[in-house]
């Protein structure tokens, strides 16, 4: 009887041990969990990826009304009082500093989940974001103290120096012509002689207000001028990124010790002590040891199941996070937890399976099943590596499509980017696009509108037209020569090129790189020519693109070869001129094959069918549709993200058809990573003519 009651005393024993274990591993399994998940920062990074949050940042936010009302009201620190000013964030803070942002508020809000710091501060979330501008603002500094004097160069130095002295209250409440008056009026005395100093310095406060009067007044004047959108609703401050998720506080202990390495392993070693302990007895007691931890995996597989429910239970839905968020930063934000849920239930289910899958397998790899497990495993891999690759379409198509290969040049339908060069990528300010040249081919744009340039004077800078005159323009012209002088070499810029330029050949070198990357793509240059011929032929010579020339048929009126031809040919570049006429054949002036719409469109409505430059002729085969708004000489990004979607452009397209005899050659258009003008011409070219 005594050797009875010691056998059922010691199972009672291991029950109890067992069921102790069976917590432990699923605690154990917790902690690994929030390991790699909730206490990790890559994991909150990763949703942010996923969900394109750094894209959408410039595409969906910048371009929704009740964003901007945040950014006016201060969301970012320094209150963004115009529209013209919001529109240059891509510039001032491009994707790296956005996704250093990100990275920063991972590390911070993870720190803070598991006990390592305070709560971070909003402005500490928002630094790499000010360094960014801060940086921009310094390259921008430093291209001008390299066409400066050495003196005036100093001088700038010292004016930047100044500037970043003037108190950040002064900046965050408008008075732009208070914080900037005195350093820039010693900057100007220093320079030049006294008299040209005092006339500059008389121009000083009517300049100041252009660029600092934009108070909230003006910021309702650019929000009338945006495209007629409903108004948004009224919304709080954007939320600190270190907002604790809601759900998160009841984890808090459990992310302490997952984010301490040294509780973390002594919960995993005191674990793996307490189920040696439990085998250990379990072999004492007569009982399988291979049986006792399948049971052990079991039940943990259990726990861990009914935790997993739980807490998709207890979760918020993704919608239920977006409350008081304007529009567009609430579906992003809601996107965002979608990844974040979905990567977590992923990890979990394979914590679960892993549990369920060693209670079912410990008992039958004590068996003769090992060969069986091993031949599946060898058979899942071979269909694995096994599984054919379909062959891209692209591969035998012209310009991704095959249809379109049998379809002559005039008959195709092109999306241009205007000012194609002006980009956020490559550092211009007023930017018409955020993606470089390349970058704009890469989306499916096939016809770019580029300026070229010589390197202005201050008389180019100063243009008569500028509202300066007589005197006063006279003075400042001198000034700008004397203390900064011109490159040498043709550029791609629009307006002065101090504000955005890059060397002509280098961009027509990356054209021809995209080119030798894409042999069945046909691409269109029209250059609105501020250069000489001579000039453009030397550059397309230096670039390596003659041998891509196309010519365009002597009779504006004659037929176009198809694509297929134009790809079997390997002439796959057409260029236009707008001003110019040749001499050489393939740089005829674009108004003797083309008619246009007219390109200076300041309203959404306003955007028509009439005839612009070219005139009305239906027997020109080519046929350019301006779709465009630009508000002194800057692109809106809201006009863009409106005009740009595929119904309005495909509805406009079909208009102008009816009135002007065809379907339009080229679309060109501002911003096109807004909007998807690349589907409208999809959807064109799919009606055929």
């Amino acid at each position: 009887m005594g050797g009875v009651r010691r056998v059922v005393a010691g199972r009672r024993a291991l029950s109890g041990a067992g069921a102790l274990a069976t917590v432990l591993v699923f605690l154990v399994t917790a902690l690994a969990f929030c390991r790699v998940t909730v206490a990790d920062p890559a994991y909150w990074t990763r949703a942010l990826r996923a969900a394109d949050a750094y894209d959408r940042t410039y595409d969906e936010l910048l371009v929704d009304p009740g964003v901007r009302a945040e950014l006016r009201s201060g969301a970012l620190g320094v209150p963004l009082r115009n529209d013209v000013l919001i529109d240059q964030l891509p510039l001032l803070v491009p994707r790296p500093a956005l996704q250093a942002a990100g990275d920063r508020g991972a590390v911070a809000l993870t720190s803070y989940l598991t006990g390592r710091t305070a709560e971070p501060s909003r402005a500490e979330l928002v630094r790499p974001l000010t360094r960014s501008a801060q940086a921009a603002g310094e390259r921008q500094l430093a291209a001008l103290k390299a066409d400066a004097e050495p003196q005036t160069a100093e001088r700038l130095g010292q004016l930047a120096r100044d500037l970043q002295e003037v108190p950040a209250d002064q900046w965050r409440s408008g008075g732009a012509v208070t914080a900037l008056r005195p350093p820039l009026s010693a900057f100007v005395s220093d320079t030049w002689d006294p008299e040209t100093a005092a006339q500059i310095n008389g121009l000083l406060d009517p300049l100041l207000q252009v660029v600092g009067g934009a108070t909230a007044a003006t910021g309702a004047a650019d929000e009338a001028k945006a495209p007629r959108t409903p108004p948004a609703p009224a919304a709080p401050p954007v939320a600190v990124a270190s907002d604790a998720p809601a759900g998160l506080d009841a984890l808090r202990p459990l992310l302490v010790v997952a984010g301490s390495p040294l509780a973390s392993g002594t919960a995993v070693l005191g674990t793996a002590a307490v189920c040696a302990l439990v085998l250990g007895m379990a072999r004492r007691a007569g009982v399988s040891r291979t049986q006792t931890a399948a049971a052990v995996c079991g039940g943990a597989a259990v726990l861990a199941s009914a935790a997993g429910l739980a807490a998709w239970a207890a979760l918020p839905a993704p919608a239920q996070l977006t409350g008081g968020l304007p529009q567009s930063a609430g579906a992003l934000v809601a996107d965002v937890a979608r990844q974040l849920y979905g990567e977590a239930a992923r990890r979990w289910a394979v914590a679960v399976l892993a549990l369920t899958s060693a209670a079912v397998a410990l008992p039958a790899l004590c068996r003769r099943s090992r060969r069986q497990a091993l031949a599946a495993a060898a058979l899942v891999a071979a269909q694995l590596v096994l599984l054919p690759a379909a062959p891209s379409a692209a591969s035998t198509g012209c310009n991704g499509s095959t249809e379109l290969c049998d379809r002559p040049y005039d008959e195709v339908v092109q999306i241009g980017a205007h000012n194609a060069m002006s980009t956020v990528a490559d550092g211009f300010l007023n930017a018409h696009h955020d993606p470089s040249i390349t970058g704009q081919l890469d989306l499916g744009v096939r016809a770019l509108l580029l300026d070229t340039h010589y390197w202005e004077t201050g008389e180019t800078l100063l243009p008569p037209g500028l509202g300066l005159r007589g005197q006063a323009r006279d003075t400042l012209v001198r000034a700008v020569d004397d203390v900064v002088s011109a490159r040498r070499g043709t550029w791609l810029c629009h307006g002065p090129c101090r504000l955005g330029a890059s060397g002509l050949t280098a961009q027509l070198r990356a054209v021809g790189r995209w080119l030798d990357a894409h042999p069945r793509d046909v691409v269109t240059l029209i250059v609105q020519d501020g250069i000489t011929a001579a000039d453009t032929e030397r550059a397309f010579r230096e670039a390596g693109l003659l041998r891509h020339l196309a010519r365009p048929p002597a009779d504006p009126t004659a037929p176009w070869p198809t694509l297929g031809t134009m790809v079997r040919r390997g002439q796959r570049l057409v260029v236009f001129a707008e001003q110019g006429d040749g001499p050489m054949p393939w740089y005829p002036n674009l108004y003797r094959y083309a008619t246009e719409t007219p390109y200076q469109i300041a309203e959404p409505g306003q955007l028509g069918c009439v005839p612009g430059r070219g005139g009305a002729s239906r027997a020109k085969r080519l046929f350019l549709l301006n779709h465009f708004v630009t508000r002194e000489r800057s692109a809106d990004r809201l006009a863009a993200a409106a005009v740009n979607r595929p119904d309005v452009i495909v509805a406009r397209a079909h208009e102008c058809a009816r009135t002007r005899g065809g379907l339009p050659t080229v679309i060109a258009v501002n911003h096109v990573q807004l909007g998807d003008a690349v589907e409208a011409a999809r959807r064109l070219n799919a009606e055929g003519r």
